[in-house]
């Protein structure tokens, strides 16, 4: 046998052996908006937690452990991805991914993925 073969058996056999993964899929547009409208997320950003209310409006307060509130605006782009403004800095656009069953932000810039989870109504309050 030559060894384009053998190497392309192995591959198959890898590949069969593999345990299934659940497909990446980006969350966007419509679906997006509704799953923050009205609702909180509570995450984690780097090393910090962190918790997030979207309002209606189009308002947004994040508040970080140990540190103040900071509002924002926040939008979902033509798109379809979410997109924030804070105070002193430019609009920034995030893709949002499920994997296995679990909300990303994903920083495009370094492959970076930072989870959370949806929570129904406004969590910054407590």
């Amino acid at each position: 046998m030559n060894l384009a073969v053998i190497s392309a058996a192995l591959v198959a056999l890898v590949l069969i052996g593999a345990p299934a993964q659940a497909a990446d899929r980006e969350v966007m547009g419509e679906e997006l908006e509704t799953l923050l409208s009205g609702n909180s997320i509570d995450g984690v950003w780097g090393e910090g937690h962190y918790v997030q209310h979207f309002q209606a409006n189009g308002r947004t307060v994040y508040v970080a452990d140990g540190r103040p509130a900071d509002w924002g605006t926040w939008r979902i782009s033509s798109a379809g991805r979410y997109c924030s403004v804070w105070r002193g800095s430019s609009e920034s656009c995030y893709p949002v991914d499920e994997r296995d069953g679990t909300l990303h932000w994903l920083i495009e810039s370094t492959g970076v993925v930072e989870p959370f989870t949806v929570v129904e109504g406004n969590i910054t309050l407590q």
